[in-house]
């Protein structure tokens, strides 16, 4: 495309500026940007809503998992001789406690302090799973917890699930999608404004 390099005149100038074509190009643009960010902003909150859920649920799985885990080995061994794989941590499940009937902690592993997570009469002989975080004071664990009548005596099973990992985690991928949304924003809405521009150097060499 040939664009005339001779400097407009104010008539010409105002002519341009006054094209309808570029404010309904201009128009455009704003409106499809907007339409997009609103969008991305929706998926985007979707999305990590999801994910927060999706790895709350493994953390909560694993800490079940591994009370009746502990649980069935307690109904024939007592708490000094459990195998030393139960009472080992990872990402997921961060803290173990086998309490006595009388509060005190036989046995802990991983995090858990010298003293319950969470009362032991807030359990009874059915498992209860992935209770929040709120309901453990100054710490962020997500706790699953059981009694059992074992081999050696009453206890209560507890197992923590770290959910600082998870928060970490989607906050992660928040800053992630909201990095990328002013791109995809600038991609999806620069079709109207390079359609603009070309036309202001059609009509540029019309005047010419």
């Amino acid at each position: 495309m040939w664009v005339s390099s001779r400097p407009l005149g104010r008539s010409e100038l105002a002519r341009l500026l006054r094209l309808p074509s570029l404010g309904i190009s201009a128009r455009s643009a704003a409106v499809s940007a907007v339409v997009v960010l609103v969008a991305l902003a929706l998926a985007g909150a979707t999305f990590c809503l999801i994910l927060y859920r999706s790895l709350l649920a493994g953390v909560d799985d694993a800490t079940a998992g591994r009370v009746r885990t502990i649980v069935d080995a307690l109904h024939s061994a007592s708490p000094d001789d459990l195998d030393s794989a139960l009472l080992t941590t990872n990402q997921r499940v961060v803290a173990i406690q086998l309490i006595a009937p009388d509060g005190r902690v036989v046995v802990r592993a991983g995090s858990a302090p010298a003293t319950p997570l969470i009362p032991i009469n807030e359990f009874d002989f059915n498992l209860r799973r992935g209770m929040p975080d709120d309901a453990v004071l100054n710490d962020d664990l997500r706790v699953s917890g059981q009694k059992v009548n074992g081999a050696s005596g009453q206890y209560t099973v507890l197992v923590g699930g770290g959910s600082e990992a998870v928060e970490a985690t989607v906050r992660t991928v928040a800053l992630l999608v909201a990095g990328g949304a002013p791109i995809i924003v600038a991609v999806s809405s620069g079709s109207p404004w390079r359609t603009a521009l070309v036309r202001i150097a059609a009509s540029s060499k019309n005047c010419s």
